[in-house]
C-alpha cells in the first residue's frame, strides 16, 4: 500500500451516494440545536440525523461540573458528501443531549477525527483535522481546534494548530489537558498527531502544546523519527498527562503486519522528551477483517491507547501507574491487550488479555480510561462474541490495577455494521475508534462511565449511541460473563496466539 493510499484510508471517506438535504435535515442549514430522547432503558441514541450517518465519536466530562458532558462525531451533513463535526451537549449528566454542528473552516473541504476534552476552568477543546484537496489525487490536512470558554455553550471558529502546507497531511490527532491541580503545568493542552509528507512519502509523530487554554499553539516537537515509508510508517498516537504533569506520548510504528507500541515521556511540560521505550511488539489486526468474517469490509486500524492513574478522591494502590492498551492479532483472533508501567514508562509489564471472549471471535477498537477518583481501570471494545456477523460493545473493569478484568456487555442490542449502505454494502467504514469518559461520583452515588460508539440499530443508519455504566454495579456483578473473566485462561499473558506479539522487537 502506498503512502498516498494510507492517507486516504486514514481520513474520513465521503458517502458513496450524496444525499441532498431535505426537510428532515433542516437543522443542518443553520447549525441550530435540537433535543433527543433516550430510546431504551440502558443504551440511548445521542446523535440526531435520520438518514445520514454519524460515526467515530468522542466524549468528555467537565470534572468541575460533572453534569456537563459533550460528545462529538463525524456528521455527514455536507452537500459534498463529506463530514463536518456534530456536537452533542448535555447539561444534566447525560439524561438528554442537544445537537449542533461546527462549520468547516474557510478554505477546507471537510473535518474529521474528533477528540474532545475539558480543563479545570470550564474550557473545552474539540480537536480534529481539516482537509482540502491539493489536486485530484492529493489532499492536504491541518490540525485544528474549536474552543469554548463557557462550558460548551458556544464554540469559537476553528483555530489552525499545525499550519497550512500543501506537502503535509496531518492526521489522527489526540488531545489532552493537564487536569491535575498540583501539576506545575496545569491547564496546558497537548495534541499529538502524525505528519504524512505528500511529496516524499514519509511519516512522523509530532506534538504541539498550548499554555493559554488552546488559544495559540507552540511549534511542533518531534516525538518519533522521520519514517521513510511507504511500507513502514507511524500512526495512531495518543497523549496523556500524569499526576505530576508528566506528558506521555505513545504511537504504533512498523509495517502493515508487524509493529511496535512505543512511548516517550516529558517531565518539563512537553518541551523535551526522554528516550523512546518499546512497550510491546504487535501483530496488527488485519485491516479489514474480511478473512475472519467474510461479510465485514470496514477498516480496523491498530492505534495506541494510554491512560494514567491520577486518582485524587480515594486514591489507589497504583497511583501514577501508566496503562497501555491495544488490539492485536493471534492465529485467527483479534483480542485486546494491556501492559502497565510503575516507573514512568521506563519498563513495562508482560501484556495480558483484557477481553474474555471465546476464541474465533474478533475484539477490536479498545479505549482505556482510568478513574481520576478511584483508579478503577476500564476498557471498552467492539466484539462479535454474541453473534458472528453482528457487533456489541463490552466493558472490562479492573479494580486491582489491571491484574484481572470483569467483562460485561453494555449494548442491549447487537447491531449489523452493514445495515447502513452509505459506505457500500458491505460497509467499508464505521469510524476508526470509540470512546469513554468518567463521570465523578456525586457522593453517596458511585462513579460512572459514559461510553459512546457507532451503532446501526435505529432505522439502519449509523448513529452515535451511549451508555452510562454504574461501576459499582458492574464490580459487584456475579453474572456468568463476569465470573468467566476471572478464570485462569483470562489471566494468562503468555497464550499461544500472542507469543509472536510478545517477542523482542
Amino acid at each position: 500500500m502506498s503512502e498516498e493510499s494510507l492517507i486516504k484510508k486514514s481520513s474520513a471517506p465521503p458517502i458513496q451516494q450524496i444525499i441532498k438535504p431535505n426537510e428532515e435535515h433542516g437543522e443542518n442549514e443553520d447549525n441550530s440545536s435540537i433535543s433527543i430522547q433516550q430510546v431504551d432503558t440502558t443504551d440511548f441514541r445521542i446523535s440526531t440525523l435520520n438518514g445520514r450517518p454519524e460515526n467515530e465519536p468522542t466524549v468528555g466530562v467537565n470534572l468541575n461540573n460533572p453534569s456537563s458532558i459533550i460528545a462529538a462525531s463525524h456528521a455527514y451533513t455536507l452537500a459534498n458528501g463529506f463530514p463536518q463535526f456534530g456536537l452533542y451537549r448535555s447539561t444534566n449528566g447525560g439524561a438528554t443531549f442537544t445537537t449542533s454542528f461546527l462549520p468547516v473552516p474557510a478554505g477546507f473541504r471537510n473535518t474529521g477525527d474528533p477528540i474532545i476534552d475539558a480543563d479545570l476552568n470550564n474550557r473545552w477543546l474539540l480537536a480534529g483535522i481539516a482537509v482540502q484537496p491539493v489536486s485530484a489525487t492529493v489532499d492536504r490536512a491541518s490540525i485544528i481546534v474549536y474552543r469554548s470558554v463557557d462550558d460548551g455553550q458556544t464554540f469559537s471558529p476553528a483555530i489552525n494548530v499545525s499550519g497550512i502546507n500543501n506537502n503535509f497531511f496531518d492526521d489522527k490527532e489526540y488531545l489532552a489537558f493537564d487536569k491535575t491541580p498540583a501539576s506545575p503545568f496545569v491547564g496546558n493542552a497537548y495534541i499529538s498527531y502524525t505528519r504524512f509528507t505528500n511529496n516524499t512519502g514519509t511519516s512522523q509523530i509530532l506534538l504541539q502544546r498550548s499554555v493559554n487554554g488552546g488559544l495559540t499553539w507552540l511549534a511542533p516537537v518531534a516525538i518519533s523519527g522521520v519514517i521513510a515509508g511507504p511500507t513502514t510508517f507511524v500512526q495512531g498516537s495518543n497523549v496523556q498527562v500524569g499526576p505530576n504533569g508528566e506528558v506521555y506520548v505513545a504511537w504504533i510504528e512498523g509495517d502493515f503486519t508487524n509493529a511496535t507500541f512505543r512511548i516517550r515521556r516529558s517531565d518539563d511540560g512537553g518541551v523535551t522528551f526522554g528516550p523512546t521505550v518499546n512497550v510491546s511488539a504487535i501483530v496488527r489486526v488485519p485491516d479489514p477483517l474480511t478473512a475472519e468474517v467474510p461479510t465485514w469490509a470496514f477498516r480496523v486500524p491498530t492505534f495506541s491507547f494510554l491512560s494514567v492513574d491520577r486518582s485524587e478522591c480515594f486514591g489507589s494502590a497504583n497511583f501514577a501507574r501508566v496503562y497501555a492498551v491495544w488490539q492485536a492479532y493471534g492465529t485467527t483472533n483479534a483480542h485486546i491487550l494491556l501492559s502497565f508501567s510503575d516507573n514512568g514508562g521506563a519498563t513495562w509489564s508482560a501484556p495480558i488479555r483484557v477481553d474474555n471472549s471465546p476464541e474465533n471471535t474478533q475484539n477490536f477498537f479498545p479505549f482505556v480510561a482510568v478513574s481520576p477518583c478511584s483508579g478503577t481501570v476500564t476498557v471498552i471494545y467492539y466484539t462479535n462474541r454474541e453473534s458472528t456477523t453482528l457487533l456489541d460493545v463490552f466493558l472490562a473493569v479492573s479494580t486491582n490495577g489491571g491484574a484481572t478484568f470483569t467483562n460485561t456487555r453494555i449494548t442491549d442490542v447487537s447491531f449489523d455494521p452493514n445495515a447502513d449502505p452509505t459506505f457500500g454494502n458491505p460497509s467499508t467504514f464505521i469510524g476508526d475508534y470509540i470512546f469513554s469518559a468518567f463521570i465523578p461520583p456525586d457522593l453517596p452515588e458511585p462513579e460512572k462511565l459514559i461510553s459512546v460508539w457507532t451503532d446501526t440499530r435505529s432505522n439502519n443508519s449509523q448513529d452515535i449511541f451511549g451508555n452510562i455504566s454504574d461501576l459499582e454495579d458492574c464490580e459487584e456483578s456475579e453474572s456468568e460473563d463476569c465470573e468467566e473473566s476471572e478464570s485462569e485462561d483470562c489471566k494468562e499473558s503468555e497464550s499461544e496466539d500472542y507469543e509472536e506479539s510478545e517477542s523482542e522487537d
